[in-house]
């Protein structure tokens, strides 16, 4: 018997528990594992058991309980378990991988041998290390944990965390029939009692990467029947109202009628807590993506689905969080519905920003509009979006001496809009020496290009609405191969000079 089990909660999840439980059981350290199965129809528990059958007899155990119970106890019910059978450190850890088996053996050193009595596998201790999430998920969760340091002033930079090792003296101490949440508040409230009681806890850097969904399809035809498709335009091989998307074919066992439908929405309400009924008033949206990897055989590169504009908001979220003391208030504003023209409640255009900044005034004492247009024309912005990068194989939409290149660094591009004209803004020669000083003296890899030869069309971003306000204003961030396509591609040497100049603009604009 080894001295720490790992508690695996799990419900649905045949794909990953086999894969899982061989990842924990082929560490050089040896851990128990203690599954606790809330009635997956999936047959969870039957691959478990089987596994516990044949080669894993002695350090694999299972827990059945009867119906989705809840996080909480389902930690609890594998705690009180725990303690009885006389574990000394014991583990939580998801099922799907978006914790990596490799970092146990670090939360166990950070209590067996350093002395601490809780060591938590922390997403934000060392700025954000997330992978795969929607950055308002992203921003969700990290607010949370700020939110509750600064309403209790527990010092634990990941609240929310759900990878973590207790000492058995804390399990023993900590009263768990007195532990109220039941969902995922369950990890704030048990790290906050372990503080509260006096035990020491340890953050550990950890890459956290979520989980990945079946995907869903939009179907095409065969090529062998594609005669009369393959003579429409390109714009219309698939026309907008044939973009169906295909989402299940599996029926619901007992049901006679619409058994796939029923079936699809009973997921769901499992997977996302969604009614029929919900779908009327729901924003869906279904891209043709996949998990960002690895590109190149030398691994330089990454390709994902969303680059434009997912690799500039998550440097700029990340240099936000990374930098300290600032000599001015810094901000980082996120916006959609640019290709629309940046309209409505969440776009550039709508007065959210404005209006913000008119709150704060308010609360210093500077409630008058002159004070919100002083301070909106005496900030100083980079417009964080996508370049094109050169691309050998349509060598003739490019400037070759003015464009950007794979591995030269943040880009920046002084001049934006199409052909030149339209939807424009053109940053000021001062405004533009200020930031080469700035990225010089922070030895930040930068080049400047537009987008394409201007006889070619191009594009404006964002950059020109806040030009509006008289604030000085240039678009920056990271040259995109194939932009738009549904694998983006960029350079991992120009994401990281992109976050180095944002945290240099931060601190010295």
């Amino acid at each position: 018997m080894s001295d720490s089990v790992v508690i695996i909660p799990t419900y649905n999840e045949k794909e990953n528990i086999e894969k899982i439980i061989r990842a924990v059981f082929g560490l050089e350290k040896d851990f128990d594992i203690l599954v606790i199965d809330d009635g997956s129809p999936d047959g969870t528990a039957a691959i478990v058991k089987e596994l516990m059958a044949g080669e894993f007899a002695s350090r694999l155990h299972i827990l059945e309980r009867k119906g989705k119970l809840g996080l909480g106890t389902a930690y609890i019910t594998g705690f009180k378990w725990a303690l009885e059978k006389g574990y000394e450190f014991i583990f939580e850890m998801d099922a799907d991988f978006s914790h990596d088996p490799n970092d146990l053996p670090r939360l166990y050193a950070a209590t067996h041998d350093e002395g601490f009595d809780v060591a938590v596998g922390s997403r934000y201790i060392s700025g954000v290390n997330v992978v795969n999430w929607p950055i308002g998920r992203v921003l969700m969760s990290y607010f949370a944990s700020k939110y509750v340091r600064m309403v209790t002033g527990f010092k634990v930079n990941d609240t929310t965390a759900g990878f973590v090792c207790y000492r058995r003296k804390v399990l023993e101490t900590i009263n768990l029939d007195e532990i109220r949440f039941k969902g995922y508040a369950f990890q704030i409230e048990m790290k906050y009692t372990a503080h509260k009681i006096g035990f020491k806890i340890k953050e550990v850097p950890v890459i956290f990467v979520n989980r990945r969904e079946g995907i869903v399809y939009v179907t095409d035809l065969l090529i062998h029947l594609a005669g009369k498709q393959m003579e429409k335009k390109g714009s219309v091989v698939v026309e907008g109202e044939n973009l169906d998307i295909l989402v299940g074919s599996r029926p619901l066992a007992g049901e006679e009628k619409d058994a796939v439908k029923v079936n699809i929405l009973r997921l769901l309400k499992e997977k996302y807590q969604m009614e029929e009924e919900d779908f009327l008033s729901a924003e869906i949206e279904v891209v043709p993506a996949g998990p960002a990897r690895d590109c190149g055989l030398d691994r330089s590169m990454i390709a994902g689905y969303g680059h434009d504009d997912r690799v500039c908001a998550y440097p700029s979220f990340a240099a936000m969080m990374e930098t300290g003391h600032v000599d001015r208030t810094s901000c980082c504003l996120l916006v959609d519905k640019e290709e629309i023209g940046s309209v409505g409640a969440t776009g550039m255009q709508s007065m959210f920003f404005e209006n913000t900044v008119a709150e704060i005034l308010a609360l210093m004492g500077q409630d008058s509009n002159l004070a919100v247009r002083r301070a909106l024309a005496r900030s100083r912005m980079l417009s964080s979006d996508v370049s094109a990068a050169y691309d050998p194989a349509y060598a003739e939409a490019f400037e070759k001496k003015n464009c950007a290149y794979f591995g030269k660094g943040m880009v920046i591009n002084k001049y934006t809009g199409a052909r030149g004209k339209s939807g424009s803004n053109d940053a000021n020669a001062e405004y533009l020496a200020r930031l080469r000083r700035i990225f010089d003296d922070n030895k930040v890899a930068f080049q400047t290009a537009e987008l394409g030869k201007v006889d070619y069309g191009g594009g404006g971003t964002i950059a020109y609405i806040a030009a509006l306000y008289g604030m000085e204003v240039v678009d920056s961030g990271v040259a995109v191969l194939s932009m738009h396509a549904p694998w983006e591609i960029i350079s991992k040497s120009d994401l990281y000079e992109a976050k180095k100049g944002y945290v240099a603009f931060l601190k010295n604009a």
